[in-house]
């Protein structure tokens, strides 16, 4: 998929740092978890951010 199309479809797409995999053994479960719950919050934000401003019209309506 190109990040034209990403863009598109309002998905931002963000570098992560991730670990050499020569390092790899001695890198945390947290610090994967991290970046695991980082890309969850970038996705799933403008969704909620987006429902919550689709309540606050019908309550003015």
């Amino acid at each position: 998929m190109e990040f034209k199309s990403l863009k598109d479809n309002r998905v931002r797409v963000i570098a992560l740092d991730t670990p050499y995999l020569n390092e790899w053994e001695k890198i945390q479960d947290s610090s994967i978890y991290n970046m695991i719950a980082e890309i969850f919050i970038n996705l799933k934000a403008p969704h909620m951010a987006q429902q919550e401003r689709e309540k606050t019209v019908e309550r003015i309506n």
